[in-house]
């Protein structure tokens, strides 16, 4: 995946105010994939 689509996919996941309350973080992405992390929570 080319560098604008990666910028692309991050700012998707920066711009996400649902993800933050989630606590979800992005990893990483490539072509048909992303990898995240969701940060421990006595929530869930």
């Amino acid at each position: 995946m080319d560098k604008t689509n990666v910028r692309l996919v991050e700012e998707i996941f920066r711009d996400a105010k649902f993800i933050h309350a989630l606590g979800i973080e992005l990893v990483g992405c490539g072509f048909g994939w992303c990898e995240t992390k969701m940060a421990k929570s006595e929530g869930f």
